[in-house]
């Protein structure tokens, strides 16, 4: 994935190294994840490989905690308190009109 989104965005303009995690130990049930995993709501935790800046646009690549590759792409000034609240914000009401023949 990291190769066809250099092909297409260019060199990565952060890149993170991803190593091998040992097995769980006969005892262990749960994998702690160090200070490089971050945490996220449903997937559990996620280790970008690579980023990309493309205009406002950051696009991440990496891996889940449970094995699984992800892409994501983050508009952060989309996404910001301001602009939500203009999308959201109350429109004036407008009356339809009806016209009868």
């Amino acid at each position: 994935m990291t190769a066809y989104l250099s092909k297409k965005y260019g060199a990565p303009t952060k890149e993170t190294k991803l190593n091998l995690l040992p097995p769980l130990k006969e005892d262990e049930y749960v994998r702690t994840f160090g200070e490089w995993w971050y945490l996220a709501c449903d997937v559990g935790a996620i280790l970008p490989r690579a980023e990309w800046k493309q205009g406002n646009m950051k696009i991440v690549t990496g891996i889940t905690s449970s094995g699984r590759t992800f892409i994501s792409f983050l508009d952060e000034k989309a996404l910001s308190h301001a602009n939500l609240d203009e999308y959201f914000k109350e429109g004036q009401t407008t009356k339809a009109k009806v016209a009868w023949w």
